[in-house]
């Protein structure tokens, strides 16, 4: 029952996968998990047509619950901006409450523009996952710039890109 949740120690990783979210459906579950003892969110194959407020849904859960630690996107589709956006809510948010996991998965497929790596390689995470994003060599001087920009930065994933190009 969701008072005895309320009235406990624990803690809820939510995933919405293959769920279609429309603004809509944010903006009903947006107050929920706001005031919940929330700890990951994930966002997998969403399916939702855009343009879209996911990017100011997650800006403003990552502000006002601090008990969120983790953001999670699999085969989700953003502008530059909107990644921008995700990014610089984490940066914030980590002179407080430090973010313990930032994926970003599957999410481009042209290849990572080269200031969205480096928002998302300098956002105050202790682990990154970039995996499978169609990355290639060409992006491996900007990485490796960008890592001691990132302190807190424990565990970067790259697995299944592409930098065997060159």
């Amino acid at each position: 029952h969701w008072s005895e949740y309320h009235a406990s120690d624990e803690s809820l990783a939510i995933t919405i996968d293959h769920i279609e979210t429309p603004d809509a459906v944010l903006d009903v579950l947006r107050p929920a998990i706001k005031q919940s003892k929330v700890k990951h969110i994930a966002i997998d194959d969403d399916g939702t047509p855009k343009p879209w407020k996911l990017a100011e849904f997650i800006d403003d859960i990552i502000q006002t619950n601090h008990t969120v630690t983790g953001v999670g996107f699999t085969g989700v589709m953003l502008s530059n901006e909107e990644w921008g956006t995700i990014c610089n809510a984490i940066r914030i948010r980590h002179q407080s409450v430090a973010m313990e996991i930032f994926q970003v998965r599957r999410c481009f497929v042209d290849g990572m523009n080269m200031e969205v790596i480096k928002k998302i390689l300098t956002s105050n995470s202790a682990e990154v996952d970039l995996g499978t994003n169609r990355m290639f060599s060409r992006e491996v001087s900007i990485i490796a710039q960008c890592l001691n920009s990132n302190p807190p930065l424990a565990r970067l994933s790259l697995r299944d890109n592409h930098f065997n190009d060159a």
